[in-house]
């Protein structure tokens, strides 16, 4: 989709982080947007932002684990701007557990926000993309969702999913003009970490590693302009920065030694322990 001006783009997660830096992105490009997000006030600060740079913007606060609250908001979208022409699915969750120690309620709540938060909002804007036989789909996932990591091993779990989903997807709907991206980034400066759930972990501790860690992140901005650039050329597989990429090639071409590595990885997680 060369031309974004004047196009409708929704935006979940877009109150912070990625979700923000998209929405920055398709401003500067002249699309309309519709910001839905379940933190109120950071959405409003978020809509104004994109309203300064004088883009027609529209908020909302959703749970979209929720397809009931989805579907009214899907409903509100097209009374106010008509079908929407490009979706980008950011809001996610992580936790930091080990498989073993994550219970059904953290279980439910990451494949809630992470998984069936983009099948609701699929099956409220896909309908509408393909009568017109023009769309695009945009599922940020993780590198995580390319290659799996110890310690957040629930969140790989929902982020291969969405890039399975995105796979098949794609493939069902290109004959009718729809693309679809599954977006993988790799390290990325959000606050993503500030709002994970832990167990057996210290989250004092992964903060200090992860203050560490964003001096060489990708900021959410770039990251933002990233999703804008998938869209133009309609890719459907992006991974976002150096390391992501390399991590996701050396997991494609020497998976042993990649599993050796990652497994020794898990034993070093110690210094992240309680």
């Amino acid at each position: 989709m060369r031309q974004l001006r004047g196009r409708t783009v929704l935006i979940t997660g877009a109150a912070d982080g990625i979700g923000r830096g998209a929405a920055l992105a398709f401003a500067s490009e002249g699309s309309r947007l519709a910001l839905v997000d379940i933190d109120a006030a950071k959405l409003e600060a978020a809509g104004e932002e994109v309203r300064r740079m004088g883009a027609e913007c529209w908020t909302r606060v959703v749970d979209v684990s929720s397809a009931e609250e989805v579907r009214a908001i899907a409903d509100a979208v097209r009374e106010e701007f008509g079908e929407v022409d490009v979706l980008v699915n950011v809001a996610g969750v992580c936790i930091v557990s080990d498989i073993a120690d994550t219970s059904l309620d953290d279980w439910r709540w990451i494949m809630g926000v992470n998984l069936w938060g983009p099948i609701h909002t699929i099956r409220e804007f896909l309908p509408g993309m393909r009568e017109r036989r023009r769309g695009h789909i945009v599922n940020v996932s993780s590198a995580g969702g390319l290659m799996p990591f110890g310690i957040i091993g629930a969140y790989s779990t929902t982020k291969a999913a969405l890039v399975a989903l995105s796979g098949a997807l794609a493939q069902e709907v290109y004959q009718d003009g729809v693309r679809v991206t599954a977006f993988c980034p790799g390290l990325t400066g959000t606050s993503i970490v500030e709002k994970m759930r832990f167990h057996g972990y210290s989250r004092d501790r992964m903060l200090e590693f992860w203050a560490r860690l964003k001096r060489a992140s990708m900021t959410p901005e770039k990251t933002g302009c990233l999703i804008v650039d998938a869209v133009k050329r309609e890719k459907e597989v992006v991974v976002t920065t150096f390391g992501g990429k390399a991590a996701v090639m050396a997991h494609r071409l020497f998976p042993a030694l990649v599993r050796v590595v990652m497994r020794r990885g898990k034993k070093l997680n110690g210094m992240l322990y309680r």
